[in-house]
């Protein structure tokens, strides 16, 4: 059974230290920077479970306003019309993407949050995605759970705080349990940092008979 998710729209990237070994805090992160050059708090990743519209949106746009106000860049990466919507309500200083499209294969999402990190090199930089929602196919759900625990590796170094909607009503309970192990943090309690789910780690099948072999090419051949 889920607990209800705390009113503020902010708990999970402003209250919640989803750092290993990390508690939880009444100080806003942003504000518990480490002496030096650049302002780097290091990743926050975590996983928002929503159960209606409503609350998708308003937690969305909590999240991406609490950045405007602070002029850090933010990024939003939701399926379908949602990013539309959104984008309408934030305006032009947020990138809104469709996922359906961006993240149809989900190797994809690392390599384009990389590079709007990159364009804003010291600066504390939001995300929002969504990689799994009610449609994905097994093998999509999969690869994207896989993508999920990667970002704990991926961006380690980086001032980006993460924010992943997972849909509670509609999603599958094998689908929520294993976002609550690739997420460092949720809005109702801590989860497991880094690990990938035994399930999407398996060996890949034989090919099929049909399958065409391709000759390896020598270093040789390819310089």
């Amino acid at each position: 059974h889920m607990r209800p998710l705390p009113a503020s729209p902010e708990v999970n990237a402003e209250m919640f230290d989803p750092r290993p070994g990390g508690t939880k805090s009444r100080v806003p992160l942003h504000t518990r920077r480490p002496r030096g050059e650049l302002p780097l708090v290091g990743l926050r990743h975590a996983a928002l479970f929503y159960r209606d519209r409503a609350e998708y949106r308003a937690r969305i746009l909590g999240f991406a306003r609490a950045g405007l106000a602070r002029g850090e860049p933010s990024f939003i990466a939701v399926p379908g019309d949602e990013a539309r919507l959104l984008r309408d309500r934030l305006g032009a200083d947020v990138v809104c993407s469709d996922m359906a499209d961006m993240g149809r294969n989900p190797a994809r999402i690392i390599p384009r949050l990389r590079a709007f990190i990159d364009r804003f090199p010291g600066q504390h930089v939001r995300f929002v995605g969504e990689p799994i929602w009610p449609g994905r196919s097994p093998a999509e759900i999969c690869e994207a759970t896989r993508h999920e625990a990667l970002i704990n590796l991926a961006f380690a170094p980086d001032d980006v705080a993460v924010l992943c909607p997972y849909n509670a009503a509609r999603l599958s309970p094998s689908a929520i349990a294993a976002a609550r192990r690739t997420h460092p943090a949720t809005a109702d309690g801590r989860a497991t940092a880094g690990q990938v789910p035994a399930e999407c780690d398996q060996p890949l099948p034989a090919p099929p008979a049909s399958a065409e072999k391709v000759p390896k090419l020598s270093l040789a051949a390819r310089t």
